[in-house]
């Protein structure tokens, strides 16, 4: 998976820069992981690409020494997002 953000140890935040790495844990409502993120980055899309394009499937939203994490989305959810800001 690919992580995209702003971390606040690069350029001030003022580039985005992308990461990659395996998901470590997966559960119902988290994923973990140890690709490289820094502060500034929660909010950021946890995506992978396949022939049919991007797929966001989490959003990162910790990270500590020994791993990082996220939020995993879920049908719910991904209805929730889509009330909010409109269907594709």
């Amino acid at each position: 998976v690919t992580i995209s953000g702003y971390p606040g140890d690069r350029d001030s935040g003022q580039v985005q820069y992308f990461a990659s790495g395996r998901i470590r844990r997966a559960t119902t409502y988290e994923l973990r992981y140890k690709i490289d993120t820094f502060g500034g980055q929660s909010g950021s899309g946890i995506f992978f690409t396949d022939t049919t394009g991007a797929q966001v499937i989490g959003v990162h939203t910790w990270g500590s020494r020994r791993t990082n994490g996220g939020v995993r989305i879920d049908a719910q959810k991904y209805a929730d997002l889509q009330s909010i800001v409109g269907s594709p």
